[in-house]
């Protein structure tokens, strides 16, 4: 059961005008660990019907529309990332069944700046049971950033949000927030998650 101001997203799922019901949208299932090629996370995420990236030149919130669609999981393990996943609209990400632990990571001992999900001017978005493990190095990024009016009806659900190693006085993981919720984003919920180690839990 969802709760909250963010209760209303639908994910990957849809009613048209003539069904009282939702049905659901295409299924996309993550068959590799890769952070690129078919049967990863990338790729369910970036090729479907309508994607645009989040910095695209001229873009408008009405473009941000994609076909709705549910990504789910037929692997556990972990998933290293340099660059941000750039969440479209009318997508769910569904972490159950598996265990699904996502890195941002580096290469060589840099990063790409960012945070490890990414939605900008996106709406109705559901993302569920993943653990999202942020890097230890300095002046990093947000885990989760969530930007600009159009974003809206949005649920994190069961998803364990974190830096590794304990944080002291002297010494604060390389995470900046753990979920931003900023630009006057809206209709949003944070529900039944664990959030830890990190220099701001959420903004």
């Amino acid at each position: 059961l969802y709760e909250g101001y963010g209760a209303n997203a639908k994910g990957g799922h849809y009613r048209d005008a003539t069904s009282t019901t939702l049905s659901s949208g295409d299924i996309y299932y993550v068959t590799n660990l890769n952070d690129s090629d078919l049967g990863s996370l990338r790729y369910g995420i970036e090729n479907v019907a309508g994607y645009t990236a989040s910095g695209t030149t001229g873009m408008t919130s009405a473009t941000y529309n994609t076909k709705p669609r549910i990504i789910k999981f037929l692997v556990s393990g972990t998933i290293e990332t340099t660059k941000p996943f750039e969440v479209q609209s009318n997508m769910t990400i569904d972490g159950r069944g598996q265990s699904v632990r996502i890195i941002g990571t580096w290469s060589g001992g840099t990063r790409t700046a960012g945070p490890i999900l990414r939605i900008w001017k996106r709406k109705r978005i559901i993302i569920k049971n993943l653990n999202l493990e942020g890097p230890i190095e300095t002046a990093a990024d947000d885990i989760i950033q969530i930007n600009y009016p159009e974003a809206q009806d949005i649920m994190i659900h069961q998803c364990i949000i974190h830096s590794p190693g304990a944080m002291t006085e002297s010494t604060t993981p390389g995470v900046d927030g753990g979920i931003d919720m900023i630009g006057a984003s809206t209709n949003i919920s944070v529900q039944y998650c664990t959030l830890s180690s990190i220099q701001k839990l959420g903004l």
